[in-house]
């Protein structure tokens, strides 16, 4: 029987974490950093052939799978990313915007 591998990754730095502010969703995007990050990340794991990559809807988390598939060598070129909502952490509701300070 063949083993599964399952890689878990968390999305690489973005602008909420460097600024320590709870950002609505669509401005979180990665810092220069964050791109770094993930793309080291990728390099890191460019031998593995993925088969299936899933991220939430978040720009932060498709943005960090986009770099890691863009660097690997083993993944084939149809491997595409599947968005999946379930897979998200949470909604900040009221305190969106706030920083982590003020809450």
């Amino acid at each position: 029987m063949q083993k599964t591998h399952v890689y878990f990754v968390r999305h690489a730095e973005s602008v909420g974490n460097d600024t320590r502010t709870n950002l609505p969703p669509e401005e979180n995007v990665l810092t220069k950093r964050g791109c770094v990050q993930a793309q080291l990340l990728g390099k890191h794991l460019q031998n593995i052939a993925f088969t299936h990559v899933f991220a939430s809807p978040y720009v932060r988390t498709v943005s960090t799978a986009e770099q890691i598939l863009s660097e690997s060598t083993a993944t084939s070129i149809d491997t595409g990313i599947e968005v999946d909502a379930n897979i998200r952490e949470r909604h900040s509701g009221i305190y969106e915007g706030r920083s982590t300070r003020a809450l």
